[in-house]
């Protein structure tokens, strides 16, 4: 009877075993009709940087900290009733702007005088005093310390890594007659170009 149970116990282990290989053996086979395909992405936001020049040659970004100071020569700070002063500058849209923009212009003043006023005009050319101009800011007083907004500029991204194309831009600054204005007064403008993204 001892015989009996041993071969029976061997039998009940063979078998076993046997289910145990089986059972990797249909695993093994489940995982051969199974694949994955996995894909992945990288993203990132585009970027628009207004850049400015006072020559048309070196631009760069003024923060209002420190803002470019146009170039108005000496007579600006003894201007007679009936003068008037230009300054060239040029905007455009830095290398790694990624948008077109459009571009208005406010106006911050101390010390306002009622006797001096400023306009702005597009030219084709950098050099205010050859090229053809065409308005851009009509006649404004610095009467006042308020922001003045205008029709937009328009500005285009350059292509590839390149620079936008700058505009080239001249502001005078007149002075009215002798009884507008205060002598002895100095008055500082800081003027800001404010870009927002331009409408696709």
């Amino acid at each position: 009877m001892g015989s009996t149970r041993s071969q029976r116990s061997k039998k009940v282990r063979a078998i076993m075993a046997g289910g145990v290989v089986l059972g990797l053996g249909v695993a093994a086979t489940l995982a051969a009709w199974n694949s994955s395909d996995f894909a992945a992405g990288t993203f990132g936001t585009g970027n628009m940087v207004l850049e400015g020049s006072t020559n048309a040659t070196d631009f760069a970004n003024h923060p209002e900290s420190s803002p470019a100071t146009l170039s108005f020569g000496i007579e600006s700070l003894n201007l007679a009733p009936g003068e008037s002063v230009t300054a060239p500058y040029a905007v455009r849209l830095s290398s790694d702007t990624t948008v077109d923009a459009t571009v208005v212009l406010n106006t911050e003043v101390s010390s306002p005088n009622a006797g001096l006023s400023y306009t702005v005009t597009q030219s084709s050319t950098p050099d205010c005093a050859n090229g053809t101009q065409t308005g851009w800011v009509g006649t404004r007083a610095l009467a006042t310390a308020d922001g003045v907004q205008t029709s937009p500029l328009s500005l285009s991204q350059g292509a590839d890594t390149a620079a936008g194309a700058p505009v080239n831009l001249c502001f005078t600054v007149s002075a009215g007659a002798q009884a507008d204005l205060t002598p002895g007064q100095t008055t500082s403008v800081v003027w800001e170009f404010a870009a927002t993204q331009a409408d696709n």
